[in-house]
């Protein structure tokens, strides 16, 4: 497994590298919601999504998924629109409106 910081140096290479963090993201969302449908094609998605930029690459696979067709419900373990990331701020801020989306302090 590789740890946040691992992650924010590979991050910060590909930077380097020229390739933007939101780019990343969209590619890492894009794979996700690859892989989800080609195993289960447009069965109902749960995800459940943290905050930074992990969290915005399950927001940008939801945003994906429900393009294709997939009934999405998302369980938020914290508000992204107060996240440190601005990028999953952004992909939460893009999300289609028939997203279902629920906090974790209001699932039962």
């Amino acid at each position: 497994m590789i740890s946040p910081l691992d992650v924010s140096v590979l991050d910060g290479n590909s930077e380097e590298l020229g390739i933007a963090t939101n780019i990343l993201m969209t590619n890492a969302g894009k794979a996700l919601a690859e892989s989800i449908t080609e195993r289960f094609e447009k069965a109902p998605v749960l995800m459940f999504i943290g905050s930074g930029n992990n969290g915005g690459d399950g927001l940008v696979s939801s945003r994906f998924l429900s393009k294709n067709g997939n009934s999405i419900s998302l369980v938020l373990m914290k508000d992204p629109s107060k996240s440190g990331s601005s990028l999953s701020r952004k992909a939460f801020e893009d999300l289609p409106e028939e997203v279902e989306i629920r906090s974790f302090d209001e699932v039962e």
